[in-house]
């Protein structure tokens, strides 16, 4: 317990623990700025999110049915192809490129089609909306639990 308040009570512990790391992440991550007006990036995020859903859904049935796999997941990887396609058709993206909009604290990807699985083709690095915690938080509660055992 005397270790525990010793923590949370240091300097070092509180600038740590308010320290907004998706804002720095985006900082230290070297991204291209999409100029894309409002309707364009509202079209992009719905994709995003879209794709990121559906990635979701292929890694949790693949986890849960991995015998079945191919027949399960046919319709939904198809659905991801043609969304990713259809992304493409709307933007102009390069390979190996993180792309960043919505300003520096706001979503930031990268599209990689020579990825085998059609899955692993897109991938989030940051998302606002998914990413809606602080890591001090965490990282406090962390410090909590591991201390009280």
């Amino acid at each position: 317990m005397h270790i525990k308040s010793m923590l949370e009570d240091s300097y070092v512990y509180k600038n740590i623990s308010e320290f907004d790391y998706r804002v720095e992440f985006m900082k230290f991550v070297e991204s291209i700025e999409l100029e894309i007006g409002d309707l364009e990036t509202q079209h992009l995020k719905d994709s995003l999110t879209e794709i990121n859903y559906l990635q979701a859904q292929i890694n949790k049935i693949e986890k849960d049915n991995v015998l079945e796999l191919a027949k399960i997941t046919k319709s939904i990887k198809d659905k991801l192809k043609l969304c990713i396609d259809n992304m493409f058709k709307y933007n102009l993206f390069s390979e190996h490129v993180n792309y960043r909009f919505g300003g520096r604290g706001g979503n930031l990807f990268v599209i990689d089609t020579t990825k085998r699985a059609i899955k692993d083709r897109f991938r989030y690095l940051i998302n606002t909306e998914a990413l809606g915690f602080n890591l001090g938080i965490s990282h406090k509660a962390y410090i909590s639990n591991t201390l009280a055992v």
